[in-house]
């Protein structure tokens, strides 16, 4: 019964989210697991890891995760600062309905204030349920959010072309993480929640997430459909 309770709440949850992806940026918070996800909800990070950081010249050990500082991905020129997304961000910016993307005391959406950084959801913060730091052998997935624009410069603008098999690269406190392209999804905002590789938490993925700027638009010109990158970890090496 608790089970059921918490998939129930978090798609009641997830539901209020899904009014996000503003106009240079398609994203939508994705706290918990939908119910058809089997996959059981990670622990949320503590904050500060309970390890010793190694010298970032050294190999990283694959138990642990850490921070993320740089998202490079060289394929479609992304060499860009990573910070978290925190409610101070989300109170700069607004939904499609031209609702405040902090109400009642947390982070409802995602439309952050740069256009040249990729900003982290981080599980714990402001009423985000889920948000890995990466990792080889993170415990659940991890979510990197980045704007796309038509009419200026917006850090995830080359996103679409992404091909299976490119390579992104996030360096951490520790050292590198690889990732490797599995595939784009193109998801209409009514229907991001619900896909469940979007909302499962799976060890050893990361989302980079946007909108789809040459894909339909609403008249006040935000984008009626996400861009989805799914990666999956290959390795870790030092920096």
């Amino acid at each position: 019964m608790a089970t059921r309770a918490v998939k129930w709440t978090w798609r009641v949850v997830v539901a209020v989210l899904a009014v996000a992806l503003a106009v240079g940026l398609a994203i939508t918070l994705l706290p918990g697991v939908n119910a058809g996800s089997q996959v059981s909800p990670p622990a949320l990070p503590t904050g500060e890891p309970s390890y010793a950081i190694p010298d970032r010249t050294e190999a990283p050990d694959p138990g642990i995760s850490a921070t993320p500082r740089r998202l490079r991905i060289s394929s479609i020129g992304v060499n860009a600062e990573v910070v978290p997304y925190t409610a101070a961000d989300a109170k700069q910016g607004t939904d499609p309905n031209g609702q405040s993307c902090y109400r009642d005391g947390a982070i409802r959406c995602v439309n952050p204030p740069d256009f040249n950084l990729v900003y982290q959801q981080i599980g714990g913060v402001d009423g985000v349920a889920y948000g890995e730091n990466p990792g080889v052998n993170a415990g659940g997935t991890v979510y990197f959010f980045g704007h796309s624009a038509t009419t200026r410069t917006g850090v995830f603008d080359k996103l679409p072309k992404l091909k299976k098999g490119d390579k992104a690269e996030v360096e951490t406190d520790y050292g590198v993480i690889t990732y490797v392209v599995d595939e784009l999804l193109y998801i209409p905002k009514d229907e991001y929640t619900k896909t469940d590789k979007i909302t499962e938490q799976t060890p050893g993925r990361l989302l980079l997430v946007s909108c789809d700027q040459a894909g339909p638009q609403y008249s006040n010109g935000y984008s009626k459909d996400n861009l989805v990158a799914v990666l999956h970890v290959e390795g870790a090496r030092a920096l």
